[in-house]
């Protein structure tokens, strides 16, 4: 999940729309569209941070560094209000009173090993699966038990999310067109680990590398499945068979790539780098083929109760990170302010769990620590 935003003054227009499956890459014939200004909401921003009566909190510092919470992958919620964390190289396991009960995985390629753990969710009952990026895997995790089965995947990234909880995986892929040979993004949808994958749906996409490009986000949300495509400004609603269902479109004005805010919006210069390197880098940068202007949106994700929270691209001017909240309907719900990470104080939102967002931050220690905070009451 992505951690910035970008300033919420924009226009959002759903489109409805029937007929025609993602698969043959056709537009759906547009039954209604309502748009929605925001520029005129007068609602303050509701706050959010670890602070907001958290239910648990793990992690910090402690005697053993070992026991510390390291590089973290992600946060999974299970039965019996358990957590499963997910680091880049071991699973583990929390009970309802943030007591760790169960530890897993070391760094390798055998079996229980892993090598870049991403993306972990709930696949069904207490089974999580993660992508084990370093060894090109999906892993299929039982809590308390280990891997129970691997699938090998190719050229392939999965979201936070992007399980059903009933049994289904999404996975995202860029791919070529097999006639003309045209760069695509596809979403397949797979099942358990001998289940063929199906593809639901594929877009056009730009030629991977280009500046100002970005990859899709997908999950579920309740019975749907959502592409969202920042690249277009789309978030895409469709049946699990691949139906169209609606359309949620960005239609503000957007930000244009430019020579000079390529730094800023691209991403960081090497690390160490001296200013005469840092110069050169963004040099390189700015002459590499580029879109006409960067993402609508840099991220989405679905909580509970049908919502979408939108992480646009930026947000200068702002002290905090502004999350835009919408309905599956496309309704403004209302905004979240969470406030950015300092040099002495690191937060961010890793996950939207059932029970609750969990946030990561770092205190004066500079020991990680968890905490799992109710969702907020929005400002309309």
């Amino acid at each position: 999940m992505c951690h910035c935003a970008m300033r919420c003054d924009f226009l959002l227009v759903v489109v409805l729309l029937s007929g025609c499956a993602s698969e043959q890459l056709g537009r759906a014939e547009i039954a209604d569209t309502v748009a929605f200004d925001v520029t005129t909401a007068t609602a303050p921003s509701t706050p959010l941070d670890e602070t907001m009566h958290p239910t648990r909190t793990i992690g910090g510092l402690q005697s053993n560094p070992g026991d510390e919470i390291g590089a973290i992958a992600g946060m999974v919620s299970l039965s019996a209000g358990r957590l499963v964390l997910i680091e880049e190289q071991r699973v583990r396991l929390f009970d309802s009173t943030g007591t760790e009960r169960w530890r897993y995985g070391q760094p390798g390629a055998g079996p229980g090993d892993f090598r870049l753990l991403s993306a972990p969710c709930r696949f069904h009952g207490d089974t999580l699966v993660a992508m084990d990026v370093g060894n090109s895997r999906l892993a299929y995790i039982v809590a308390e038990a280990g891997v129970i089965a691997t699938r090998p995947v190719a050229r392939t990234r999965m979201r936070d999310g992007a399980c059903s909880g009933q049994g289904d995986v999404l996975l995202t892929r860029q791919a070529q067109d097999s006639l003309s040979g045209a760069p695509l993004f596809e979403v397949w949808l797979y099942g358990g680990p001998t289940a063929a994958p199906r593809r639901i749906h594929a877009t056009p996409g730009p030629v991977p590398g280009t500046v100002g490009a970005a990859a899709l986000s997908v999950g579920f949300s309740d019975t749907l499945v959502f592409v969202g495509d920042p690249n277009r400004g789309e978030i895409l609603l469709l049946t699990r068979g691949g139906a169209f269902h609606r359309l949620l479109q960005w239609s503000a004005p957007r930000i244009a790539v430019t020579d000079a805010n390529i730094p800023e919006l691209y991403g960081r210069a090497p690390r160490n780098a001296t200013p005469e390197e840092a110069e050169s880098y963004w040099a390189q940068v700015t002459a590499w083929p580029r879109t006409a202007h960067w993402p609508a949106f840099l991220d989405v994700a679905a909580a509970s109760r049908g919502q979408f929270w939108l992480w646009p691209m930026t947000n200068a001017g702002h002290d905090s990170v502004i999350i835009t909240v919408l309905s599956v309907e496309g309704k403004l719900l209302g905004r979240i302010a969470i406030p950015r990470s300092t040099s002495d104080r690191r937060l961010y939102l890793l996950a939207l769990l059932a029970e609750g967002v969990a946030i990561v931050h770092t205190d004066g220690d500079g020991a990680d620590r968890i905490s799992i905070v109710p969702y907020p009451t929005l400002s309309r």
